[in-house]
């Protein structure tokens, strides 16, 4: 039947979007969770919903905000708009979330994207933050920090994480502490892990500690 994924972004989701063959489903619908909208294309290319819209020949439906929103009362803003509205509460509906994450340093992914500046990532890591996914910043404990970067990305709450099925892809060894922050943070009920990661994660039984 029918059926509505909310996804998020960024390399690993573009590398499966990519690798979608031979699914032909008219009546799925793919929504973004998150802002993504940015001034390069170059950037852009890691917004998976029209891919997978494409590849299965269903429908896609975009988050229209950005990343980051200036300030706090720019993404109130943001949030308030009608067309912003009607995409989260597409999203709010969905069957099941796909997203992934990624640990926070200078090298990270938003920061080498020029999605935050170095300033910023720096001040969220000096504030306990070591892993972000869907624009929430983390720190080891899975509780998000006290920093203004977590009040200014356009996205699902994390209530609405916590209410879905939400599957979260995780790959490599240097992911494995960012991982165990996610998992800690109750949102995640589904996960597809690489086999390294997958033996980090479970000779460490600290990971599934709550």
């Amino acid at each position: 039947g029918p059926i509505t994924v909310g996804v998020g972004w960024g390399r690993t989701l573009a590398a499966v979007a990519a690798a979608v063959s031979g699914v032909t489903k008219p009546d799925a619908r793919f929504v973004s969770l998150m802002g993504s909208l940015t001034r390069s294309a170059r950037t852009n290319q890691f917004e998976v919903v029209h891919t997978l819209a494409q590849a299965c020949g269903g429908e896609g439906y975009l988050l229209p905000a950005p990343f980051l929103a200036d300030s706090v009362q720019d993404f109130r803003v943001i949030m308030g708009q009608k067309i912003v509205q009607e995409a989260l509460a597409l999203a709010q509906a969905a069957d099941l979330y796909v997203i992934s994450f990624g640990k926070c340093s200078v090298d990270s992914f938003i920061h080498r994207r020029g999605l935050v500046t170095k300033e910023e990532i720096e001040a969220v890591i000096r504030v306990g933050a070591v892993a972000d996914t869907m624009g929430k910043f983390f720190d080891r404990d899975g509780r998000l920090v006290a920093s203004d970067l977590n009040q200014r990305t356009p996205s699902v709450s994390i209530e609405d994480m916590r209410e879905h099925d939400l599957l979260l892809l995780a790959a490599g060894l240097g992911k494995r502490d960012a991982l165990a922050a996610i998992l800690r943070s109750g949102t995640v009920n589904r996960l597809i892990v690489d086999g390294d990661l997958a033996t980090a994660l479970l000779a460490d039984d600290a990971c599934f500690e709550p």
